[in-house]
């Protein structure tokens, strides 16, 4: 029962910390290696039991909800809409990504390809 209940919030949680932690620690390839990905899903399942504690159960819970399922409903909706109006707006207007040179082991990699012609299906 007790993780049954942190099963979702340790499920948000978990796939953010197993692909920036990595990448954030300097990890060349971006993965982790088992005993990292043991600790991090460990810190995830943390995560998760104090999202529980302090933003769902207390939310869930709140004596303006208890007997108002309406209210209840209308946050749910507001929030949905909230967040949907802040995804198709990022959408619409994305940030200005300045493009330059590309980098020198870049330039050097391709140049060093062979192109696509002269790769053989059977290399």
């Amino acid at each position: 029962m007790w993780l049954g209940g942190l099963s979702y919030g340790w499920y948000l949680w978990h796939w953010p910390l197993l692909v920036i932690a990595p990448a954030a620690l300097g990890r060349a390839d971006g993965t982790a290696d088992v005993p990292l990905a043991l600790g991090l899903s460990a810190a995830a399942l943390g995560l998760a039991w104090l999202t529980l504690r302090l933003v769902e159960n207390p939310v869930r819970f709140h004596r303006a909800f208890r007997r108002r399922p309406r209210r209840a409903l209308a946050l749910g909706v507001a929030l949905s809409a909230g967040v949907s109006a802040l995804s198709l707006t990022a959408t619409a207007v994305p940030p200005t990504i300045e493009v330059g040179a590309p980098a020198p082991a870049l330039t050097q990699a391709l140049s060093d390809a062979p192109a696509p012609q002269d790769v053989s299906p059977n290399s």
